[in-house]
């Protein structure tokens, strides 16, 4: 290696070392930068923990320094208990310094090494004792910390208050200096002044000069005494803050109240003093502003100088007179405050006190007369507050001049109108209801409603109309309310709560008259006025009792709380409403004991003796609220008995009893011929046994197909769903019935099964009477008929069958039906499980048509089905000893009769082909022309139940097509032949099913639904 060569690899070394050297320099140099930046960001965080440390001790009362706000202490919705339980749960994880040294937050900082490893360890500490007061604060209940809470932010309030106190005192000192200053000046100028025109105007200058003199040493005096007051308020609540949490032994509990009691009686007499004592207008007047034009040119520049002073003087007592008026006003409000909270510690020590019986002034002592005459004192201190808070406010505007005068004009007219508003919504809603007794009398003299309709509206306009008035204005009262609290009037919010409660009254006024009415109802005219005048007395007279007993209770505890005055007014307004129960009920005693002997006979015969001696006019309010209860329970009942789920529930109730009774009447010898007849129950309905429902889906299918025959509509397709027994065949053929009267309409039926397409063209060619075989050989048929025709197909679940390739025969019936023909309409129907089995095949857009479902009957239509064909067969019925012990309606007045055929209706689900099967099962035939109504032959769902998988999926297989054959059965289940025969023999001989004379196995409609939702509840059926 030669020398030029050792001397570049040297001169390569040294490059390297010297750019290695270099970047360790920077890489230093950066991290001390950083480290500097991290050693800045501690020291910050260091005085933010101290500022939250400080916050939390005041929060929970072991300080007096609230500098963060709580919504900044814990970043959290602390009405939202979900929150706070995470917030625990987070805060617990970083309750030790350790776990806090290891979170991702504080690694950070580890790469400075020593330099910040002790900031680090303090910094832990005091984090972890910051979050362990938080959890502290955070485990107490709502109220506790809703009462911190409401503690820390008076006490951030005072300290803000204290603060612009103190700042506005230092302004009107130095305001003061400079006046004076200025008066020196000007009496100093007037001494040695000479000229007759500027004389006058520099005498009117000092006296402005000294008007502001002893306006700001008027300011400085009332600004001492609301630092004075402030100081006392910050006091009281301290102590407040001290009582309330500390943990109270039941020893101290005494002790605490008496605490409380004289926080109280203190912050009372803050509030007296504040209402009283200091005044907010100015004693110093300002002086009559010079008048004329001065003529020297000195004199005029004294006078412009004289204006700028007297302007400033007027604008300065403005500003101090609107400064006063809101201090005044917030150590108004912070004294409520205090008052408030003071009295609700005071009112649950005194509760909780008395309720462990410790020691305090009880009775009519000196002490307890003191506060309650206190209490009272209070007490209507709360409406008269915001009078005379907005009193004090307006008073010194009459001096302040034309903005004064401004201002005040301005705040009349806003009163005015809002004067004006319940007055025009009063005139509003009288003029509604004399709309509406106007709408009832021409519903009943003029309308072209049918009668029952227009008599049900003018009898519930009648009976809603008197509560118009009322209703409106507590509603409207509501929203004015929630508005003006938010406005510079929000101190008429109040009084408004009141405006609100009497007409509460009013509406419990006629409450109680409409009550009254129907207790005491008489048949009686004369009787009837007299009564009526006597009840509006008496409503009158209970009402305003409540109505005054209600506000002097929430103004008692809207101002005091619970405490002395409140405990003895409830104690005097509980006897003065015996008294008054007692008064009017021995003024009602005879209609009392009239509507009680009609309600109660037995029980009265034993007591009638009882209520003619002295103790009946105790005896009377006791029968009179049992006659109340007597009446409210029959309409509670009458109500629910309406509701279907209620019928429901008692049908079962009664099919228990039945089941369990012991003696049952059995059907000796079953109903002649003659009379079954009349119950065949799989045949259509004929018109002397039809039964026509209200908005039946007959009138809304004959509605839409005559509006398509009249042109009226382009519609051409509808279908009608219900399940077995529900009156599918007699729908479609009363439809078919009312069009053939005008026009053209053929009624078809399905044959069970077709399964292809070609069967299906082979059947319509034989309906339509014409040869089709494709789509458009149906086109073709539709332009050669020269009208209009209706089809009415029944049982379209005959189409398909569920194999492999059994829908093409329903698929091709739908391209015929889809098909925008110009004079065919299809009317059709469908078992109800075809049809959801069909929709979860095929998809539920599948059918572009109209779709009808048949509703269950109602109790009332099945008692109507069935008594209309027992009627036509002459005979005579008697009902079993049983149903009449067991049923629950004679209680209630209801006929066994009644309450038997809401048991058929509850066990049929509305169906009446299977109610006519109950019906039947429950008759006998005792003796010529009579028949004998027993307990119905009821389906268990254990017969279901007990049955194997193979035959549940052959009665799902059933279900879900109405009816199949043995062959049918094996190629949709699969199942071996010799199973099917065992299973269908099973349920054949559970009366499960039963077959046709076709062959077709078919579900009995007595057991349909015991079957539908035993499977629907397995999963072998869906809905």
């Amino acid at each position: 290696m030669n020398c030029s060569s050792v001397c570049t690899l040297l001169l390569a070394f040294v490059v390297l070392a010297s750019g290695c050297f270099a970047q360790a320099q920077v890489a230093e140099s950066q991290l001390d930068k950083k480290c500097q930046i991290n050693q800045k960001e501690l020291e910050t965080r260091q005085t933010t923990l101290d500022q939250l440390g400080s916050s939390l001790d005041t929060l929970l009362g072991l300080g007096n320094l609230p500098q963060v706000p709580v919504t900044v202490l814990f970043q959290i919705d602390l009405g939202n208990q979900k929150e706070v339980h995470r917030r625990i749960k987070e805060l617990s994880a970083l309750s030790e310094p350790v776990s806090i040294l290891s979170s991702s937050e504080f690694k950070k900082y580890s790469e400075c090494g020593a330099a910040v490893d002790k900031v680090l360890r303090e910094l832990a500490v005091q984090q972890s004792a910051v979050n362990r007061r938080k959890i502290e604060f955070l485990q107490m209940a709502p109220s506790k910390r809703e009462s911190l809470i409401s503690a820390f932010e008076a006490k951030r309030k005072l300290q803000t208050d204290e603060f612009g106190l103190q700042k506005q005192l230092t302004s009107s000192q130095g305001a003061l200096t400079a006046a004076q200053e200025a008066l020196v000046k000007a009496e100093e100028g007037t001494a040695v002044q000479t000229d007759d025109d500027l004389e006058p105007i520099l005498v009117a200058r000092s006296s402005v000069e000294k008007y502001l003199v002893d306006l700001e040493s008027e300011q400085i005096e009332f600004l001492q005494v609301i630092g004075q007051k402030k100081k006392l308020l910050d006091q009281l609540r301290t102590e407040l803050a001290v009582v309330s949490n500390e943990e109270i032994s039941p020893a101290q509990v005494s002790g605490a109240y008496k605490k409380s009691s004289d926080i109280w009686e203190a912050a009372v007499q803050l509030l007296f003093e504040l209402f009283s004592e200091i005044n907010l207008q100015s004693s110093p007047s300002l002086p009559n502003m010079l008048s004329g034009e001065p003529g020297t040119a000195p004199a005029k520049a004294a006078f412009a100088s004289y204006l700028t002073a007297y302007e400033a003087a007027k604008e300065r007592r403005k500003d101090l007179s609107d400064s006063r008026t809101k201090m005044l006003s917030d150590l108004k409000v912070q004294s409520f405050k205090l008052l408030q909270d003071g009295g609700i510690l005071r009112a649950q020590l005194l509760r909780t006190c008395d309720a462990r019986s410790c020691d305090r002034p009880r009775g009519l002592s000196e002490s307890n007369i003191r506060l309650i005459l206190l209490e009272i004192r209070v007490v209507p201190l709360r409406l008269m507050a915001g009078a005379l808070s907005k009193w004090q406010e307006v008073r010194p505007k009459f001096s302040s001049g034309v903005d004064g005068w401004v201002d005040l004009g301005r705040q009349a007219f806003m009163l005015f109108l809002l004067m004006l508003i319940p007055w025009a919504l009063i005139r509003s809603l009288h003029w509604a209801s004399f709309k509406l007794d106007e709408l009832k009398r021409n519903l009943l003299s003029k309308s072209m409603l049918d009668y029952r309709r227009r008599t049900n509206l003018a009898v519930w306009i009648a009976r809603l109309n008197p509560f118009v008035l009322s209703v409106g204005m507590i509603l409207s009262i509501g929203v004015a309310r929630i508005l003006i609290e938010g406005t510079d009037l929000r101190e008429l919010a109040g009084f408004l709560y009141y405006f609100q409660v009497y007409y509460v009254y009013r509406l419990l006024k006629i409450l109680l008259m409409v009550g009254l009415e129907i207790v005491f109802s008489t048949e009686s005219v004369d009787a009837l006025k007299q009564q009526k005048a006597q009840i509006q007395k008496s409503a009158t007279r209970i009402s305003r009792v409540i109505f005054i007993e209600y506000v002097l209770l929430h103004m008692t505890q809207d101002t005091v709380r619970r405490a002395l005055a409140y405990q003895l007014f409830s104690s005097l307004i509980f006897w003065i409403n015996v008294g008054l129960v007692i008064y009017e009920a021995n003024r009602w005693s005879s209609k009392i004991k009239e509507s009680f002997s009609y309600r109660f006979p037995v029980l009265w015969l034993k007591i009638a003796r009882f209520c003619e001696s002295r103790l009946g006019r105790v005896l009377l309010p006791l029968l009179f609220a049992l006659v109340l209860l007597k009446d409210l329970g029959r309409w509670i009942w009458t109500y629910l008995g309406r509701l279907d789920w209620v019928k429901r529930v008692l049908s079962e109730l009664l099919k228990k009893r039945l089941e369990s009774a012991d003696q049952e009447s059995k059907a000796l010898i079953a109903p002649p011929a003659e009379y079954l007849g009349s119950f065949d129950y799989y045949l259509s309905a004929g018109a002397d046994i039809f039964i026509e429902r209200h908005h039946s889906v007959i009138d809304s299918a004959t509605e839409a197909i005559n509006d398509w025959l009249n042109g009226k509509a382009s519609d051409d397709l509808l279908i009608i769903v219900g399940n077995r027994g529900m009156g599918k065949t007699t729908t479609i053929d009363h439809i078919h019935q009312r069009i053939a009267v005008n026009f053209q309409s053929k009624l078809l039926k399905v044959p069970a099964k077709i399964k292809s397409s070609a069967e299906m063209f082979h059947w319509l060619s034989e309906v339509l009477s014409s040869p089709v075989s494709s789509i458009e050989d149906v086109q073709k048929f539709d332009r050669q008929l020269k009208e209009r025709i209706v089809f009415c197909v029944d049982d379209i679940q005959n189409l398909f069958l569920g194999v492999v390739g059994g829908f093409d025969g329903y698929r091709s019936f739908l391209e015929v039906i889809s098909l925008k023909t110009s004079h065919i309409f299809w009317c059709l129907t469908v078992n109800s499980r075809s049809w959801a089995y069909l929709k979860g095949v095929m998809g539920p857009e599948h059918f572009y048509g109209r779709v009808l479902n048949l509703v269950p009957w109602k109790d009332f239509e099945i008692q109507k089905l069935i008594l209309t064909r027992h009627k036509i067969t002459k005979f005579n019925r008697t009902f079993d000893e049983s149903i009449k012990a067991y049923g629950a309606g004679d209680s209630l007045g209801q006929q066994a009769e009644a309450q038997f055929f809401r048991l058929l209706w509850g066990q049929a689900r509305g169906n009446p082909r299977s109610a006519l099967m109950y019906w039947i099962s429950a008759i006998s035939y005792p003796s010529s022309g009579l028949i004998h109504v027993g307990i119905p032959s009821f389906v268990s769902s254990s017969l279901v139940a007990s049955m194997s998988d193979d035959a549940l999926f052959l009665l799902s297989a059933i279900a879900r097509h109405e009816c199949l054959t043995h062959e049918e059965l094996r190629l949709i289940t699969d199942i071996e032949n010799t199973v099917i025969r065992k299973c269908l023999k099973e349920a054949h001989d559970k009366n499960l099913i039963w077959v046709d004379d076709g062959g077709r196995v078919r579900i009995s409609s007595r057991a349909q639904y015991v079957i539908d939702y035993f499977l629907i509840g397995k999963n072998f059926l869906y809905e």
